[in-house]
């Protein structure tokens, strides 16, 4: 049987289990997505889980290709492990006081 592709690798589609906003950073058990759009509890949503995005980011600086990881609590990225997982990587430093911080996802 020949191979038959069904999508393109870098987005999923999950059912909504609250409301969802556009940009809102969604984990996927030890994976994230960003939700490409709204969508209302229930609904079928496309998350993004590839590329590089601007994120939410705590007080404390974050080094040019550090780990970066997701306080699901405060919903920001942060570079403390403790506690919370792996978003992915950091292609550019951000500085203590920056609000965002650029991540490459699932890297």
């Amino acid at each position: 049987m020949k191979a038959i592709l069904r999508r393109e690798t870098g987005t999923v589609d999950i059912t909504a289990a609250t409301d969802i906003a556009s940009g809102d950073v969604i984990a996927l058990g030890t994976r994230f997505g960003i939700a490409r759009s709204d969508a209302k509890s229930g609904e079928l949503i496309a998350l993004k889980t590839d590329g590089q995005f601007e994120v939410a980011k705590d007080a404390a600086a974050i080094a040019a290709f550090a780990t970066v990881y997701w306080d699901a609590t405060a919903k920001v990225a942060t570079a403390t492990a403790t506690a919370n997982t792996k978003l992915g990587t950091a292609t550019a430093a951000a500085l203590a006081g920056d609000a965002t911080v650029l991540v490459d996802i699932n890297v």
